[in-house]
């Protein structure tokens, strides 16, 4: 039997190593892949288009968040399960609204994290059950109007992009050979952040991504 394939995407070797071990107690799942960061994440989910991805939202290069729209895209079949350790409800609904399968913390229990992979390949959405208290508070704080809007979601998914690897400290030609897209491209994407965000400076833009709990690792 092929089994469910599996890749592991997290910038945290032990914990990746430790996930990859865990999931090889079920003689039904084979891992076929591991990536470190956003960017290979993505590269293995359109060469191998797996049955899942685990993927961490919160790595380098691309974070988790930035690759799931591509993900779909590239490989439709493939249920991507967000596994990660910050139960902010803006990045569960980023991720689901992308097309994620799930959203997990990384505090669950053996038991949580298999129902996870039934679920999904049932064709279901699983949601660990204090992420599913966050979607309800979520519907709750629409409904009366008090929902927190954060001024990165004015920015395009791109710009996300560009914002991202800005604050990570990348330079206009880093940037553009990552993305695939020229200097001249990035520096425009790079105007219009700073005009939608009201920044002067890169020092303004790593303090907001800091005040909005954005890409840290």
């Amino acid at each position: 039997m092929k089994g469910i394939t599996i890749v592991v995407a997290d910038d945290h070797c032990l914990f990746r190593q430790g996930l990859m071990e865990l999931l090889s107690r079920r003689q039904d799942v084979r891992v076929v892949g591991q990536a470190g960061d956003g960017c290979e994440a993505l590269d293995l989910v359109k060469s191998l288009k797996p049955d899942i991805v685990f993927l961490d939202i919160q790595m380098p290069r691309l974070s988790g968040l930035s690759v799931i729209s591509e993900m779909v895209k590239a490989s439709p079949d493939t249920r991507i399960l967000v596994l990660s350790m910050y139960d902010k409800g803006s990045y569960v609904g980023s991720a689901l609204s992308q097309g994620a399968s799930g959203y997990l913390l990384k505090d669950v229990s053996a038991d949580t994290l298999f129902e996870a992979i039934d679920e999904v390949m049932r064709g279901r959405v699983y949601l660990s059950e204090h992420v599913n208290q966050l979607v309800i508070r979520g519907f709750a704080e629409v409904a009366g109007g008090s929902k927190y809007i954060s001024p990165i979601d004015a920015l395009s998914p791109r710009e996300k992009e560009v914002f991202q690897l800005i604050v990570e400290g990348g330079s206009s030609k880093n940037i553009a050979s990552t993305l695939c897209i020229s200097i001249k491209t990035v520096e425009h994407h790079r105007a219009n952040i700073m005009s939608k965000l009201s920044c002067n400076n890169v020092r303004q833009l790593i303090l907001l991504a800091a005040k909005e709990g954005l890409f840290l690792t």
